[in-house]
């Protein structure tokens, strides 16, 4: 379980990020549904596609640089009113293809991966994704800062305000979930050959006995 929280803090972040900080400051108010909307449809489209892939762990690393992508083009470009429509176009359809992953293929790897305590194992899922994304939305109406810069910028009620820190923690949690999402990955097949050759061994006993009772 613990090498999977990096997985749910990344989503959670990263919703936060785009609810608080880029539906805010970023995008025009008058915008924000439509592109809302794309970003569902987008979503939606690559769930589909996803469905059809096998490797569920490649799946998880998509959703992981998608946001890695998006932490660090606002980490480039932190001057809010600097941004075009089509950076904004761009960083929404990220953002709906990584989160695809999370919304479909996450909870199919939780199944697979703790088949006996799937109540248990859904819960955490919710708990830390939860927690992460009340974290997200603390980090930005904290994230303000006193001296005009590059990284301080001032928002639209004229408030200097940095999402710097953020979009940095936003970038390693996405690369703690890939290598996480690796490693739970190795874990489970182990488990995996470990039971098939377990459930060999003792197919070979039962034959062994069956012989012997015969004989």
């Amino acid at each position: 379980m613990k090498y999977m929280v990096g997985l749910n803090a990344t989503f959670g972040l990263a919703s936060a990020f785009l609810n608080s900080y880029v539906n805010t400051e970023v995008v025009e108010s008058k915008y924000v549904g439509i592109l809302t909307g794309w970003l569902a449809l987008v979503g939606a489209a690559m769930s589909l596609v996803l469905s059809k892939v096998a490797n569920k762990s490649m799946a998880m690393i998509l959703g992981c640089l998608c946001f890695f992508a998006i932490g660090s083009f606002f980490a480039m470009q932190p001057e809010p009113s600097a941004i075009g429509i089509v950076p904004i176009l761009l960083v929404y359809t990220v953002h709906g293809i990584g989160r695809a992953p999370f919304e479909s293929t996450l909870r199919a790897t939780f199944a697979d991966y703790f088949a006996q305590e799937k109540e248990g194992a859904f819960t955490n899922v919710i708990i830390q994704n939860g927690l992460c994304n009340a974290v997200g939305y603390i980090l930005s109406f904290q994230s303000s800062c006193t001296h005009s810069s590059r990284y301080c910028v001032a928002y639209r009620d004229g408030s200097l305000h940095s999402m710097l820190e953020y979009e940095l923690l936003l970038c390693f949690m996405a690369v703690f979930a890939v290598f996480g999402t690796l490693r739970a990955a190795a874990l489970y097949r182990a488990e995996k050959e470990a039971a098939a050759v377990t459930l060999e061994e003792l197919g070979m006993d039962l034959l062994e006995n069956g012989h012997l009772q015969e004989s």
